[in-house]
């Protein structure tokens, strides 16, 4: 599962290493749902039915049934919520996760270039 997955530069990699994976993605951009859809998913040769993606204003709504993902990338995306919505954005992930499960999150340090911009 992916949270906030824009255009794809993070999940579209990790499908066209893992043939077998199957993903569930969203982002509250439309517009970037469907350049993932019409250009980066036909461009990288992924079958479009292996992914899920829907426009969600996470975590109000979310794609992610419980208890069904193995993995959940939130990539520079967590940055992008209120602090007071933080919490509620891993709980809403934590229930999508399988026991066991794995969160993959990447963001902006403090003072970073591109969170100073």
């Amino acid at each position: 599962g992916e949270v906030g997955c824009g255009c794809g530069s993070a999940l579209i990699p990790v499908l066209r290493d893992n043939p077998t994976a199957n993903a569930v993605a969203c982002d509250v951009s439309g517009t970037a749902i469907q350049v993932f859809r019409d250009a980066a998913m036909p461009g990288a040769g992924i079958d479009p039915s292996r992914v899920h993606l829907s426009v969600d204003d996470f975590p109000s709504t979310s794609p992610f049934k419980d208890n069904s993902l193995d993995v959940v990338m939130i990539i520079f995306t967590l940055s992008a919520f209120h602090p007071r919505d933080m919490k509620r954005v891993i709980e809403a992930v934590r229930r999508g996760l399988k026991p066991g499960g794995l969160v993959l999150v990447r963001d902006y340090g403090l003072y970073d270039m591109a969170q100073v911009r």
